[in-house]
This record gives C-alpha cells, sequence and structure tokens, in this order.
C-alpha cells in the first residue's frame, strides 16, 4: 500500500512540474500541439497523445492542456494517476469549472460520491449558474449517471473514446461483463441475452471487440461469450471465500442510450450472508438501477471474489463466488 501511495504521489507530482514549467509559444505552437493530441487521443493511441499534451504543458501552465493530461491517463487505464492530478489541475485553477467538473466525476467513479458532491456543492455556491457544473451536478446524483452531449466535449470530456468499426448504429448496451480465461473469454447475465442477437463487448478504455456464446451454457444467472480476439487482461490476486460483513467493491457500467464509450463506476459495501444452499452470497452494493449485473467484486485488498447479478425475482444484488465460477466454467477462468 506504501509503494503503491509512492508511485502515485510521485506521478502526480512529475505532472504537474511538467506542466508548470512554461516556455514562449511561438506561432501557435501550443495550439497545434494540443489538436495533435486529441486527434491521437480519439485514435485510441494514448501514449502519443500523452507526449503531445505534455510537450504543450510546457508551453502554457493552462487548465485546458492538463484536462488532457488527465484524460490521456484514464485513456490509457491508469486511474490513480489521472485522479492525482486532476486533484492538482481542480486546485490550480479554481476558476475553470471543467477541471472541477472533471475531478468530481473521477472522484464519483472511484466510489468517493459524498467527495464528489461537496466538491459540486461548493463549485456551485461560487458559480451558481454554470451549464457543466449543474449538468453533472444532476448526473452525479441520479442512479444512472451518463455522460451525454456537453460532457462528451473537449477539454474535459468526461468519457474516454472509442472503437466503433463493425457496430451497428441501433445497438444498445444491455449489461456489464467480467473479463476471464486470460482476456479471451467473458462472464455476463444470461438474462441480458436474446437469442439471435449479436453482441460485443467493450472494455473502460473503449476497446471493442465482438463476442460469441460458449457452449459451456449457464449457471446461477450468468453465461460465457468467447471473444473473437483477446484483450488483455491484468493479473489479479483472487479470494475464494468471502466471509459475510467484509467489505466488497463492484465495478459496473451505468445504463444509458446507445453504445457510447463509457467509465465504469465502483460502488463500495458489504458482503451478505450465503444461500440456503451456501454458493450464493447476498451482496449489499448500491448498484445501476435496471443492469441485471455482470461486473467483477473485489474485497478490501484488491482480490477478485467473484461477479455480481441481479436476482431477477427480488432485484437484490447476489454475489457468484470464485469457486462456484470455476466449478461451473473450469478451473482456467481465473486461474
Amino acid at each position: 500500500m506504501n509503494r503503491a501511495l509512492l508511485l502515485l504521489l510521485l506521478a502526480a507530482c512529475t505532472a504537474a512540474a511538467t506542466a508548470h514549467q512554461s516556455q514562449p509559444d511561438s506561432g501557435g505552437e501550443r495550439k497545434a500541439m494540443f489538436a495533435r493530441g486529441e486527434v491521437a487521443l480519439a485514435a485510441m493511441d494514448p501514449a502519443r497523445a500523452l507526449a503531445a499534451f505534455e510537450q504543450a504543458a510546457r508551453i502554457s501552465h493552462s487548465a485546458d492542456t492538463e484536462m488532457a493530461i488527465i484524460r490521456s491517463s484514464m485513456q490509457a487505464g491508469e486511474y490513480r494517476r489521472a485522479l492525482g492530478f486532476a486533484a492538482h489541475t481542480a486546485g490550480a485553477h479554481g476558476d475553470e469549472t471543467g477541471a472541477t467538473a472533471l475531478y468530481a466525476w473521477l472522484l464519483h467513479a472511484g466510489g468517493q460520491a459524498d467527495v464528489a458532491r461537496r466538491l459540486l456543492a461548493q463549485a456551485l455556491v461560487k458559480n451558481p449558474a454554470d451549464p457543466l457544473l449543474t449538468q453533472v451536478s444532476e448526473q452525479l446524483r441520479g442512479p444512472r449517471p451518463a455522460a451525454q452531449a456537453a460532457l462528451l466535449r473537449g477539454p474535459g470530456r468526461l468519457a474516454p473514446y472509442g472503437d466503433s468499426h463493425g457496430l451497428p448504429t441501433g445497438a444498445q448496451i444491455v449489461s456489464s461483463a467480467t473479463l476471464a480465461g486470460n482476456g479471451k473469454l467473458a462472464l455476463v447475465p444470461a438474462s441480458a441475452l436474446v437469442k439471435g442477437a449479436r453482441y460485443w463487448v467493450r472494455d473502460g478504455v473503449g476497446r471493442l471487440i465482438a463476442v460469441q456464446p460458449e457452449p459451456a451454457g449457464s449457471t446461477r444467472g450468468l453465461s460465457l461469450l468467447r471473444l473473437t480476439a483477446p484483450l488483455a487482461q491484468p493479473a489479479l490476486e483472487v479470494a475464494l471465500a468471502p466471509f459475510p460483513g467484509s467489505i466488497a467493491y463492484s465495478v459496473e457500467y451505468s445504463p444509458q442510450r446507445g453504445a457510447t464509450p463509457a467509465w465504469p463506476w465502483m460502488k463500495a459495501g458489504f458482503v451478505g450472508a450465503a444461500s440456503p444452499d451456501g454458493a450464493v452470497r447476498a451482496l449489499g452494493v448500491d448498484r445501476p438501477g435496471g443492469f441485471p449485473g455482470g461486473g467483477p467484486v473485489f474485497d478490501a485488498g484488491g482480490r477478485l471474489v467473484g461477479v455480481a447479478v441481479g436476482d431477477g425475482a427480488t432485484g437484490t444484488a447476489l454475489l457468484v463466488p470464485i469457486p462456484l465460477l470455476r466449478q461451473a466454467f473450469g478451473a482456467a477462468l481465473f486461474a
């Protein structure tokens, strides 16, 4: 934990220091570098985007460039680095409401909803008629926050860019899913699948992959899909037996119209009692309304403990633990 915290502080301080090293701007160079970075980010090349934005930041210490650096980190899957620099940007550019909105959105995405709401409330006292702060505040107060319309515009875009190649115009988000099997498989709620439909999965940085049903069938409300091309799956430590009352963190997407790329939301809660047969557990986590589940659940140490599903009869959340998943779909599911 100390090592992780140290890396976070070093990353944030390094990025902040780079942003403060201003150089004279000649011939609109900063504007050109910013545009180049945005093009790279839209092409889902966060490394090239970050290099361009950092060069622009050396020319001028400005909020738009720093917000772009934050989004580059998010596009690369580096949430903690993005959050650390977002705190700096919101503090150093208190008059830029976009920086505050982005910081609040990231706080809420990481499970710090109360902190995000307080930050927005303070900002709205100073800027009560600001349309961006108002819209973000309304979204984060609701059960299904989603970035739409103005919230998808730069420089503080509140979602990743994403690949939509081959995706039909009428595609809709139907559930969350959990990547498994070394990035080759996905666990999804069986209730989200309709015979004859085509399906894709998209990760938190916008990558899109078509999937096909596996013959393994379903168990405890979950079905297995095979990705037509693997996605990189981070190394995960698993915990086999979470006990009732232990802390749990679920990660899921918010229901929204269309198939726009989005960052997932983390919610904190507790593992509940086991079912009468001892297999699944109750899950005391506030989940997005209207979704059948499918997202991963972690313990306080960041270890994967299972997958969340919604109980169709009662609407409550359930945890399907790792041992049951391995028993149903094979030991290699989460090796």
